[in-house]
Parts: structure tokens; sequence; C-alpha cells
């Protein structure tokens, strides 16, 4: 078991991937967003969303990265986990943006704000101009919500604060779910981890 425990915590801090799986059961803070995505109009949540880890049976409070792809509630998943300080630049500034910002989010404006400034990162859009990239924030909507396209643009400037990591949720086949982003957790949370890993691979081996 102490090998075992000693792993967890390396394979996530290395930035290796790590498998598991997810359940989607509701939304949080946040609200509905009006936006065109590669040119489409669309209408989204935006904000928090909460899961169930279904092997440690903790609660996961986290955000998408993933427009392409829905979800509804009681949905479970396989996602491999990893860091997005090990990705691609988009995913990198994206993690940086929200492991920057996420305790921030109180109330649902901050928390729409901050999945817009997610979703302008990982889709290449400069959100302070709204262009470029695969994602735009519909013109009407920004009229409409002022205060949370601006909160949502310090966020998105937030990256240029320096590099931070985020865990990245990519779901494994990658149309089974929707991707999301999380924070990497406390090293004390890390040995919970493990220890309920551990706890389901003891398990498995007296079946």
């Amino acid at each position: 078991m102490k090998k075992t425990l000693a792993l967890i915590p390396f394979l996530l801090v290395s930035g290796l991937s790590m498998a598991g799986q997810i359940r989607f059961d509701n939304s949080g803070r946040g609200m509905s967003v009006d936006y065109k995505f590669f040119g489409n109009y669309k209408s989204s949540f935006a904000g928090e969303l909460h899961f169930t880890d279904l092997v440690t049976a903790a609660s996961l409070n986290l955000m998408c990265a993933d427009i392409e792809h829905q979800i509804s509630g009681g949905q479970s998943y396989l996602v491999n986990v990893r860091h997005t300080l090990a990705m691609s630049q988009n995913y990198k500034d994206a993690g940086t943006v929200y492991a920057r910002s996420y305790q921030s989010v109180v109330d649902d404006a901050t928390g729409a704000a901050l999945q817009i400034a997610v979703w302008a990162r990982v889709y290449g859009t400069n959100l302070a101009t709204n262009s470029g990239g695969d994602f735009q924030l519909d013109n009407a909507w920004i009229a409409n919500n002022t205060s949370v396209y601006q909160q949502a643009v310090v966020f998105f400037n937030s990256k240029n604060l320096g590099p931070r990591d985020a865990l990245y949720y990519e779901p494994n086949p990658s149309d089974s779910g929707q991707a999301q982003l999380g924070p990497v957790p406390e090293p004390a949370s890390l040995l919970v981890l493990g220890a309920g890993l551990a706890a389901l691979a003891r398990r498995r081996r007296k079946v």
C-alpha cells in the first residue's frame, strides 16, 4: 500500500496521465451565454460544473474546456487526467487562466466570466477585441452583459502574470463526454486520492 500511496502523487505532480471516471451531476454558478462557434450562433451555460469522481467518490468542481461536446445530468464517462502545462500552448494558457482565477468565482457573473475566458484561450480568441479564433461572443450579448464581459477580459489577461498548472480531464474515447478543467489537488488531497485508489486496488485483488 505504501508504494501505491507514493505513486499516485508522483503521477499527478510529474504530469503523467492518469485514468479515471467522472459523473456529471449538475451545474453551479454561471449563466447562459450567446456566442458564435465556427460561425454558427449558439447559446450555452457558462460556469461551474459539478461532478463526482467515481473512483474516490470525491466531489469535483470543474469547468468546460470543450464546446464541441454536450453532456447531461447523470452522464458518466472515462477520462484521462493530465496537466495543462504539458499540453499545447492554447491549453497551457487556458489552464493558467483557470488556475489563477477559479477561486475568484463567487457568483453567477464571475462563474460565466471565467468560463468565457477559458473558452477564448482554448479556441485562440483575442477576448479583448472579441476577434480571431473559433469562438466569439455575440455582440448583442456583450451589450446586455457589459460587466460580465469586462470581468472575463480581466480573467483572460491573467495569463500574462505567468504560467499556472491545472488538470485536464480528457474523455476516453474523445466523443464519450466533455473535456473539463479542474484545480491541481493540494498535497493533502493527493494523499486522500492515493488512499482511495489503493483501497480500490485492494478490493479488486480480493475479487
